[in-house]
């Protein structure tokens, strides 16, 4: 399976939708047909999206995005982003702030995960481990902890934070003052 393959399995699977229930039921379905040698190259080019995903500006885009983001929120959060497709995904690679475009930002879902080591295991056998795992840093630079930090997200990622003010004033409109707690 090329690069190119695991992508079109990736359209199939409602790249456009926020539903990750939706995404992770089409994806259970497309990738229980796949041959075992299929799997494997399916789930080695996950494993590589994931680990080019890892990466400090992302990291910072997606704690914009959700008021923080932690090690294990990070990984979920790269599991979905290659959900919504090659261009959003290698888009946000080299932007991140163009994940502000997105009428939401990008989920943190465990369960893009969760279904395809499920698949794996049940079609590969309980022993089957992906290759690599993530390098134990980043690539790029962080902004976390800048002395400056709020102007420099600001300036670096200006579509994001529109997104968030955005986000956050349809909540308080939809909700009376004594429920926003």
């Amino acid at each position: 399976m090329t690069i190119d393959q695991f992508w079109q399995i990736i359209d199939q699977c409602s790249p456009h939708s926020f539903d990750m229930g939706l995404k992770c039921r089409s994806l259970e379905k497309a990738i229980s047909t796949l041959t075992p040698d299929e799997l494997r190259a399916f789930t080695d080019h996950y494993w590589s999206c994931r680990t080019k995903a890892y990466h400090w500006p992302l990291w910072d885009a997606a704690s914009i995005s959700h008021g923080g983001c932690g090690d294990d929120s990070f990984m979920d959060y790269r599991s979905s982003l290659i959900t919504f497709g090659r261009d959003t995904f290698e888009s946000a690679l080299s932007d991140p702030d163009s994940l502000g475009d997105l009428e939401h930002p990008i989920p943190r879902s465990q369960d893009v995960y969760v279904v395809i080591h499920s698949v794996a295991e049940r079609m590969l056998g309980p022993n089957y481990r992906p290759p690599g795992g993530d390098p134990s840093e980043p690539t790029g630079e962080s902004i976390e902890g800048a002395e400056d930090y709020d102007s420099i997200a600001l300036n670096r990622f200006p579509k994001l934070h529109a997104q968030r003010d955005r986000i956050s004033a349809t909540i308080q409109q939809k909700k009376p003052w004594w429920k926003l707690w």
